[in-house]
């Protein structure tokens, strides 16, 4: 049984992503997140945990399994439907208003039936998640945690001005002094404690963003501008955390270490 149900979540699954490449988003209203999409079967055992640990999560992954199952089958289907009413139909100039109305009509109807299924599979997700976390200890529920971002708001973390694979690169260059490595591997340690608490924040602001306890009345507006100020200002401190570290790392190194990185240009002595 579980081998059917991972076949139709990953079948339906792959549908979802055909229809959001189809329709546009604006259409529908639907915030730029993967979180409906995610599969916490997969997110669980793709975190490294030991056997134990699966074993304990058994119940609970079963029950998601029930649950996510028939909702990202109806996702599916829903999908499917809306896909028929807006890609069955071109609007033109020649069509009578009567017409455009009806076509307006049936696609706000599918578009709300398509977000209500994927605002369905984004709380089993995150309920699931909750239960999952709890029965894990600390650096356990971190790993789970963190695949689970990446795959649901994987936006944040395509980032061009992450220091990350700089670092990577510079720990392994073959003529680092032992003060070098050894400062190496604190600029990384500093940086990634750092960069997963503000990559963190933005997560949290994108899941208050896709809140479906929010009416779109005024208050609502405020409170998305304002989540929107917030976000530029994490992003701001997040890629002045990077700056800073490819800083360290010129002081470090010397100009011919640099020179053989990609992240990274010597610095300009005068």
């Amino acid at each position: 049984q579980r081998l059917i149900n991972d076949r139709t979540r990953s079948r339906c699954i792959s549908m979802r992503a055909g229809h959001l490449d189809f329709i546009p988003t604006w259409i529908i209203g639907m915030e730029d997140t993967d979180e409906p999409t995610i599969d916490l079967v997969h997110v669980v055992y793709s975190s490294n945990l030991n056997e134990n640990e699966i074993l304990t999560l058994d119940e609970i992954l079963l029950e998601y399994e029930e649950l996510a199952t028939a909702a990202f089958t109806n996702a599916h289907n829903d999908g499917l439907e809306f896909e028929r009413t807006v890609g069955g139909v071109m609007i033109d100039a020649a069509m009578e208003e009567d017409q455009r109305s009806s076509w307006r009509r049936f696609r706000n109807i599918d578009a709300d039936a398509m977000r209500a299924s994927q605002g369905i599979l984004t709380q089993i997700n995150r309920r699931s998640l909750d239960n999952v976390l709890a029965e894990l200890t600390p650096s356990s529920a971190s790993r789970v945690r963190d695949q689970y971002n990446r795959r649901g708001f994987g936006v944040i973390y395509e980032d061009s001005n992450s220091a990350s694979d700089v670092l990577e690169e510079s720990l392994s260059l073959p003529n680092l002094t032992a003060d070098q490595r050894e400062r190496i591997v604190d600029l990384s340690l500093e940086y990634r404690a750092r960069y997963e608490e503000l990559s963190s924040q933005l997560v949290d602001m994108a899941v208050t963003a896709t809140d479906p306890s929010d009416d779109g009345d005024d208050r609502g507006w405020r409170d998305r501008m304002q989540t929107e100020r917030s976000r530029e200002q994490v992003e701001f401190e997040r890629d002045e955390l990077s700056e800073r570290i490819r800083n360290q790392l010129r002081l470090t190194l010397k100009d011919d270490q640099i020179s053989q990185l990609g992240g990274i240009q010597p610095t300009q002595r005068r």
